[in-house]
């Protein structure tokens, strides 16, 4: 899991959860691995952000098992959410 100075780092990023609509503040929320911890993605700032434990959750974590809520990926304009109709997880670089 994330270390304390990771944590702090993404306070000064993220002060809610970071799905859009949800303001459930980050003092409550889980850090989760943008690019899933069990398909390699690091244990480092670029990888990870806030969710709430409802948003963690439902977000699909693995291409072979969707929920069909879409995913959080960090662009270049910061942390995103996928919608289910977006480009598949699968498209991506870090599944190549």
């Amino acid at each position: 899991g994330a270390n304390l100075n990771q944590r702090l780092s993404l306070h000064a990023e993220f002060h809610t959860c970071s799905r859009p609509g949800c303001n459930k503040p980050a003092d409550y929320c889980q850090v989760h691995h943008l690019i899933p911890w069990q398909a390699g993605g690091f244990t480092n700032i670029k990888n990870l952000t806030f969710l709430c434990a409802y948003h963690n959750g439902i977000n699909d974590d693995d291409p072979s098992r969707p929920t069909g809520r879409g995913y959080m990926y960090r662009l270049n304009t910061g942390v995103s959410f996928i919608p289910p109709w977006g480009a598949p997880i699968t498209a991506m670089p870090e599944y190549q």
